[in-house]
């Protein structure tokens, strides 16, 4: 059995093999890591109101939202939040939270004295900061509905039913069973 001995590398083998090197790790010093000083493509998914996507016919009040933010990038957290909440998309003429330095995605109440009116409509909107300063865009308009509050909000209601006569009492309180023996018993109310 021959054993070859290995030989060196040549000089020139040796100069593509560092310049390889420097040049794999100066593509690996441009690609990000981490969150750290790279922009974070921030995004906003799975908007929810109540836990529920589009909710009808809600209460109006405790109202509570949430989100799901997303970046393609490692180590990205949410350091603040801005809600908006119009009757149109893009309207604030109910609510605008102002930045509120918070990392809370879930279960984000809307401000108990902002009264709601009834069987209407309602528009929302959040966007986030991370924690190097960039802002996502708006978040896709989520929407809610408020139900009938009160009972006067169900006056003049014109409701489904059918026709509908008062029962005989009678009929229901005197009668005659004859059960299978034959014998007969009466009742009467």
């Amino acid at each position: 059995m021959c054993i070859k001995p290995i030989s060196p590398l040549s000089i020139l083998q040796q100069h593509a093999i560092g310049w390889l090197a420097l040049f794999g790790f100066s593509l690996l010093a441009l690609c990000p890591v981490s969150a750290q000083g790279t922009p974070s493509s921030l995004a906003i998914e799975r908007t929810a109101t109540n836990g529920q996507v589009n909710p009808l016919g809600i209460p109006a009040g405790n109202i509570s939202f949430s989100w799901a933010a997303t970046s393609p990038n490692r180590g990205v957290i949410q350091q603040a939040y801005q809600i908006r909440v119009g009757t149109g998309v893009g309207l604030q003429d109910i609510w605008d939270s102002g930045e509120i330095a918070s990392a809370r995605q879930v279960d984000v109440t809307l401000p108990s004295n902002i009264q709601l009116a009834p069987a209407t409509r309602y528009y929302w909107q959040v966007k986030i900061r991370d924690g190097n300063g960039q802002a996502s865009d708006w978040s896709e308009a989520a929407w809610f509905e408020t139900g009938l509050l009160t009972e006067s909000d169900w006056a003049g209601a014109d409701w489904i039913t059918r026709p509908v006569q008062s029962p005989n009492i009678a009929d229901w309180t005197n009668g005659q069973l004859t059960p299978k023996d034959g014998n007969k018993v009466k009742f009467t109310g």
